[in-house]
């Protein structure tokens, strides 16, 4: 049996809590709440149709300019004490290192895949056309 886990009370966060988003339109933010020595997180579903939900966030410091941030920010960093919060980056997301990598991967692929063809084509027995068989003396059919 499944049971709603409450959220923790304002005053009661650590020094700094970890909002997600899959994408601003979700209605569901996941709050990271870091244990003392910062090893573990517990973890939270903030159901933002549910008014109880809705009243907790309002309860935080600067919740306005934090609701604004998680309309359109993926992760975003909060200090429930002093209400700052700053937007986070997407760790999942490709930088531009992994894009060029991948990019040089796809092309000595295409590059392989030339050379193949061209060492086939050069293994490849050409057709004997008509008249070379009948230069060889082979029998050319008509």
């Amino acid at each position: 049996m499944a049971y709603e886990v409450p959220l923790p009370a304002p005053r009661t966060l650590p020094e700094g809590v970890l909002l997600h988003r899959e994408h601003p339109a979700d209605l569901e933010v996941v709050l990271q709440v870091p244990n003392a020595e910062r090893s573990d997180f517990e973890t939270y579903i903030i159901d933002m149709e549910d008014p109880a939900h809705r009243a907790w966030l309002d309860g935080l410091k600067n919740s306005r300019m934090l609701k604004d941030m998680l309309a359109w920010a993926k992760h975003v960093a909060y200090m429930p004490h002093t209400g700052h919060y700053q937007e986070m980056p997407d760790l999942d997301k490709p930088n531009q290192m992994m894009m060029l990598f991948n990019q040089a991967r796809q092309q000595a692929s295409r590059e392989r895949s030339i050379e193949r063809m061209f060492i086939m084509r050069k293994r490849r027995v050409p057709p004997v056309s008509r008249l070379r068989r009948a230069l060889s003396g082979g029998r050319v059919r008509p």
